[in-house]
Formats: structure tokens, C-alpha cells, sequence
């Protein structure tokens, strides 16, 4: 996996034992993992928690069997079948004395609380069961058994429920909460295609999530490789290199969802010969993290640490007029991972648990796959295509996104445009609210049938507005009288008549006439005085 190799060394010349190595990606923060192998294991997986093993069966010394029932029919006229039936019987003697012949299953965790000697947990699966698939998460381990078996256990090795599978089983992976499980549905076709089908279980309630048909199979091909990607979505690879995304989607009418299959990378033209294949790890950030093989190889060398790349994934959609191709295959795929991650926000709110910090995620993926959106929206908008760019607009999310678009179709004069774009966000944002609104109404109406006596004590809204009316009336009213009020200075000068000129008639005082004269003017006392003093001086 991404996190860490594991290998195992086979008789090894320094120690002459069995050893399983575990080295893990991040090796400065974890130190690798070393221990014996006494159990002869064919399988493992490695999860969160710890890593996963499980043996062949133990099978009986059939030719010693056969020595034996010899010499005890020897000589008498037996059949072939009653023969079988001794050499059963005899099998089953040779279990029931000794110790059980089923595959052994070892956990092996990484980290501990308790004791360093009883963090490792070994179980033993009934006489005849094999393993032929195992994975482990985020607190639980499974395996699938030649008996259509599925069965899960607890990270500290509680046994859970063992469940039946429709088919003969194919392989199991797992990644956090989530169980894939792959089994033939039916014959294969004609042509060598295999019929396929896929259970997706949670690792903890054992409830069943989604099922299927793995239709993602290609004509002639087989499955080579299944995982969940870093995001949770469940990711396959056919023989002819076809990778292959299990999409979600929220239906409209019960709030459900709907999964279907869809081809996210085509590797075969990535391939410089025709023998080169790729071999998958994982996939994260759009990339699939793989390891190249050249001359027909099918596994990588187990002895050195193999080189990976990444490819990019890209749909294999249908070649346009236009050059807006990678836009359009950008902007699908974001939505893709948007819809994943709205599926994820709802199941682990479902659950009870916080999803603040996911439902900030999904905000930010929102803006993130619009932005995408807009830019496929405006270039054909600046071509004319309006009626291409219309359909865009039903696959934004964010209400300021429409208000973009619109904002774009107005600056290049389409007004009939932006119309249309403002008619699909009131359809759109204002049922959300109203449907808001009603519930919020409901339990309120709710809350106050149940508090008849707190309704009774509080203030209705309309007494409250009748209250405030009243107080901006008088408010109003007495600025009104204040403005009235003649304003009168005590500091004011007195007005003086002209005696040249004396008035007969009162006039009335207005507050610009009651400016005092100034002591330039020939009338005042002052300047009557200077003037008497200057005529002396002459």
C-alpha cells in the first residue's frame, strides 16, 4: 500500500527462518517492523491499526493415509467409494485428536495502550476453511473463506458476525470504515469475460452500503486490481488497463443514493510496448500511483524497493469541435469527487459524529469545482454559445457563482443570458429557503404549544411595533418643538437705532438683525469718539 511495503523473505540465508519485513513510507516518524514468521503465511494486508496474516490449511500426509487403508483391506473385495468413505473417516480421526486444520488468522498491531505481549491476537477458522482474501481498516480485520464466508473481527480480535456471500469469492480490500468484497456472479461469457459483482460493508456496524454488478469489466478481461482511493471512492483495474471509478450520486425524491461505474484512466496508451503493463497502489489527488513493468512482468521485484510513478487520470471522453475538451473532462471529474465527498459528509453526520470540519471541506470543493465550471461557462460565452453555456449553469453550486455568471453574460451584452441564469437561482435558492423557513416555523409552533405560559408572559411582535411607533412619534414631536423655540443669546449685543435716521415703523426682529454693529461703522459710540478726537487734533 501507500503507507508501507511488506515483504516477506522465505528461508532467509543469515537467519534460516521465515521473516516478515514491514517498512513503512514515512520511516523518520515510524521505525520499520520486524518479526518471525512461524506460521508459513500465503496472505496479509495492512490497515490502520496493524497488519493482517493468514496460513494455508494444514493438509494431511494423504500418501501415509492411503498406506494405511491398504493394509487393512488388503485382500478383501472393497469398493472404490467405501475405500473414499474409510479414507475420509480416517481424516477426521486425525483432526478430532490433534489440533484444528483451518487456516490460522495473526494480527499483528502496530501500537498499544496495554501490555507489549498481548497486543497480537491469533484465531483459527474450522476444519477444511481457507482464506483466500483478507484486508484490515480503521478498527476491524476480515477475510473471506473458500466457504463463501465473510467474516469480520474487531481490531483487538472480538468476533464479529460471519455473513454469506452470493458467489464464490474473488478478493476483499478495505481502507477506514468501508469493506469491498468482490465474488462471481455468474459464468463466465464465451468470449472469457468474467461476471462479477461487489459488496460494500461498514467495518464496524456491518451494515451493507452498496452492491452491485461489476460492470466496469471489460470484453475479454478479467479483474487484476481493487482499493479505495485516498478520497473513499472504490477503485478496479481490468486486465486491459482499464481503471474504473465506483461514482455516487444523491437522488431527489427519498434523499438516496445511486452508484454506478465509470472509466476514469485508460492506460493502455500510455504504454511505450505492448508487453509494459502498470501495477497499481493507490490513487490520490487525481493521480494513480503505480509501478511500471516492462518485458511482460506481471508483480514488481519483491528483493528491492520498486520505483513508482503517477499518472494522471484523465476520462476517456469523445474529441470535440472546440478546445474546451480538458475543461470538460476536468470539470466531470471534479465532480466526481464532489459528490464523494457529499457522501461522506452525510454518512458520518448520520452517524452522530462532528462534521464541522468536513462541512468546510465540501464548502471549499464547491468553490473549487465552480471555478472549473466558470471558466468552461465563459469561453463559450466569449464564442456565442449560449445555449452550452446555460447548461453549465445547472451544475453550479454556490449561490455567488451564479452571481458571477451573471455578472460575465451582462459584461458581454447578454442580457436574455443573465435573465434565464437569475430565473434558475430563485428556483433554486429560494425553495432552499422557504423550505427553511417551514421548518423553522414548525418548531416554533412546535415550542410554543408546548410553553403556553411563557407564550402568555412574553410580548407580542405587534405590541412591540405599536411600542416603538409610539416612542419614534414623541421623539419626532419634540425634535419638532425644539426646532420651533426661538433661540435667544443672554450674551448677545443690544441694537442700536441710527439717529439720523430713526425708525417709526417696528420691525420685526429676525436672528440675522440681531447682530451687533460692527466697530468699523460711523454710528457706533466708539467711532463717534475717534472721529471727535481726530477734529481736535486738527
Amino acid at each position: 500500500s501507500m503507507g508501507a511495503t511488506i515483504t516477506s523473505h522465505r528461508n532467509d540465508e543469515v537467519t534460516i527462518r521465515n521473516t516478515i519485513d514491514v517498512v513503512f513510507t514515512d520511516a523518520a516518524f515510524r521505525r520499520p517492523i520486524t518479526f518471525t514468521d512461524n506460521m508459513d503465511f500465503i496472505i496479509g494486508s495492512m490497515g490502520d491499526d496493524g497488519a493482517f496474516f493468514a496460513t494455508d490449511i494444514e493438509r494431511e500426509n494423504d500418501a501415509g493415509i492411503e498406506d494405511d487403508i491398504d493394509e487393512v483391506v488388503e485382500g478383501l473385495n472393497i469398493s472404490d467409494t467405501t475405500k473414499a468413505a474409510l479414507r475420509n473417516q480416517k481424516k477426521r480421526m486425525k483432526t478430532d485428536s490433534g489440533k484444528a486444520s483451518g487456516s490460522s488468522l495473526y494480527f499483528h498491531r502496530f501500537e498499544t495502550f496495554g501490555n507489549l505481549n498481548n497486543k497480537d491476537w491469533v484465531i483459527t477458522l474450522p476444519d477444511g476453511e481457507l482464506a483466500v482474501g483478507c484486508a484490515c481498516g480503521e478498527g476491524w480485520s476480515a477475510c473471506i473463506t473458500n466457504r463463501r464466508f465473510l467474516r469480520i473481527f474487531s481490531s483487538g480480535g472480538n468476533q464479529g458476525p460471519v455473513v454469506w456471500l452470493d458467489g464464490e469469492p474473488v478478493t476483499i480490500v478495505g481502507r477506514l470504515n468501508s469493506i469491498a468484497v468482490f465474488y462471481h456472479d455468474n459464468l463466465p461469457l464465451s468470449d472469457g469475460t468474467q461476471k462479477l459483482a461487489y459488496k460494500i460493508y461498514d467495518g464496524i456496524s456491518i451494515e451493507e452500503i452498496a452492491s452491485g454488478s461489476l460492470s466496469c469489466i471489460s470484453s475479454r478481461s478479467s479483474l487484476s486490481w481493487a482499493g479505495f482511493s485516498k478520497e473513499g471512492s472504490l477503485m478496479v483495474m481490468d486486465s486491459d488497463g482499464m481503471l474504473s471509478i465506483l461514482g455516487v450520486a444523491k437522488t431527489k425524491n427519498d434523499n438516496s443514493f445511486s452508484w454506478n461505474w465509470s472509466p476514469i484512466l485508460d492506460t493502455v496508451g500510455l504504454r511505450k510496448s505492448v508487453d509494459d503493463t502498470f501495477w497499481p497502489i493507490t490513487v490520490q489527488d487525481g493521480k494513480l500511483i503505480c509501478v511500471p513493468l516492462k518485458g511482460g512482468n506481471n508483480f514488481p521485484d519483491a528483493t528491492r524497493r520498486p520505483v513508482t510513478t503517477a499518472l494522471n487520470l484523465r476520462m476517456p471522453l469523445a474529441n470535440g469541435s472546440d478546445k474546451n475538451s480538458i475543461l470538460e473532462e476536468l470539470a466531470l471529474r471534479a465532480k466526481l469527487a464532489l459528490n464523494q465527498k457529499k457522501y461522506m459528509l452525510d454518512s458520518t453526520a448520520a452517524n452522530g459524529y462532528d462534521v464541522s470540519d468536513l462541512d468546510v471541506e465540501y464548502t471549499g470543493l464547491c468553490a473549487q469545482v465552480d471555478k472549473v465550471t466558470l471558466k468552461l461557462y465563459m469561453a463559450n460565452v466569449e464564442t456565442g454559445k449560449l445555449e452550452r453555456a446555460l447548461d453549465l449553469v445547472h451544475r453550479l453550486h454556490l449561490e455567488k457563482s451564479f452571481a458571477i455568471a451573471m455578472t460575465i453574460a451582462d459584461r458581454t451584452n447578454h442580457r436574455n443570458l443573465s435573465d434565464k441564469i437569475e430565473d434558475i437561482k430563485d428556483s433554486r435558492f429560494l425553495v432552499e429557503a422557504e423550505k427553511l423557513d417551514d421548518n423553522i416555523y414548525s418548531e416554533d409552533e412546535r415550542y410554543d404549544q408546548s410553553t403556553p405560559s411563557q407564550q402568555s408572559r412574553n410580548i407580542s411582535p405587534d405590541t412591540t411595533e405599536k411600542l416603538g411607533m409610539k416612542r419614534q412619534r414623541e421623539v419626532v414631536e419634540s425634535n419638532e418643538g425644539k426646532s420651533n423655540r426661538q433661540k435667544i443669546n443672554p450674551f448677545a449685543k443690544k441694537r442700536f437705532e441710527s439717529p439720523a435716521r430713526p425708525s417709526f415703523s417696528p420691525q420685526k426682529e429676525t436672528p440675522s438683525r440681531l447682530v451687533g454693529i460692527s466697530r468699523l461703522s460711523s454710528f457706533s459710540a466708539k467711532s463717534r469718539l475717534h472721529s471727535k478726537a481726530d477734529k481736535n487734533l486738527l
